[in-house]
C-alpha cells in the first residue's frame, strides 16, 4: 500500500545531466499541485480523520460503560462501591486525556512538512524566504514529522500510570540483582561514615 502513493513521484524522477542529482520532472505545473494536494489529503487528513473517529468510538464507549455501570447500582450506595465507581471515572477521564492528547500530537507534528509543500505548488516560498532558508525550512520541519513516532510512546508511558508503574518496577528489579548478587564487603566496616552505609542499605532495600 505505501508504494502506491508515491508512484506518481517516481515516475517523474530523473537525473539531471547537469547537476547529477534526481530532479522531478513534471509535463504540466498542474499535475505537481494535484499530486501534493492529493498527498496532503492521504498522508494527513484521511489519517487524522480516522484517528480522531476511532478515538472518538473509544471515548464513547467508555462513557456509556461508565453511565451504565453508575445506573445499575442501587440507591444506597456502599463505601466501597463508591469508590470503585469514582476510580472507574478517574480511569476513564485519564484515557480519554491519554487519546487526545495523541491526536493532537499528530495534529501539531505532521502538519507543518504539508503546508510546506502546499506553500511551495501553491506560492513562492523560495521568493520570499530565499532557496537556502526554504529548504532548511523543509529539513526542520521534517524533523518535526519524523519526532511524531518518537512522541507516541512518551505520550502513551506519562500519561498511563501502569506503565510507569511497570517502570520503576524493573528499575527496582534491576537495582536489586545488582546489589544483592555482589553486596560490597565495606558495607560492614565500621569506620565508613555512617550516611555511606546508610545510602549502600537504601540501594540494598530496593
Amino acid at each position: 500500500m505505501s508504494i502506491i502513493p508515491v508512484s506518481p513521484y517516481i515516475c517523474v524522477l530523473e537525473v539531471n545531466s547537469e547537476t547529477s542529482q534526481c530532479e522531478e520532472n513534471w509535463s504540466a505545473l498542474n499535475l505537481r499541485s494535484t499530486y501534493t494536494a492529493t498527498l496532503f489529503i492521504l498522508q494527513y487528513l484521511l489519517p487524522l480523520t480516522v484517528i480522531a473517529g476511532a478515538y472518538l468510538s473509544i471515548g464513547r464507549e467508555l462513557r456509556q460503560h461508565s453511565v451504565k455501570a453508575t445506573s445499575n447500582c442501587p440507591g444506597q450506595v456502599s463505601t466501597g462501591n463508591r469508590y470503585l465507581k469514582e476510580l472507574h471515572a478517574e480511569e476513564t477521564k485519564k484515557v480519554l486525556r491519554m487519546l487526545k492528547v495523541v491526536t493532537a500530537v499528530f495534529a501539531v507534528s505532521v502538519l507543518p512538512t504539508n503546508i510546506v509543500w502546499l506553500w511551495l505548488d501553491f506560492g513562492s516560498p523560495e521568493h520570499t524566504l530565499g532557496h537556502k532558508h526554504f529548504w532548511e525550512l523543509v529539513a526542520f520541519c521534517n524533523i518535526i514529522t519524523f519526532a511524531n513516532s518518537a512522541a507516541n510512546p512518551i505520550c502513551y508511558s506519562v500519561l498511563n500510570e501502569n506503565y510507569r508503574k511497570e517502570i520503576k518496577k524493573y528499575v527496582k528489579l534491576c537495582f536489586r540483582g545488582k546489589f544483592t548478587s555482589s553486596k560490597p564487603s565495606f558495607i560492614r566496616n565500621d569506620k565508613i561514615p555512617a550516611t555511606v552505609r546508610q545510602n549502600c542499605l537504601i540501594f540494598e532495600r530496593l
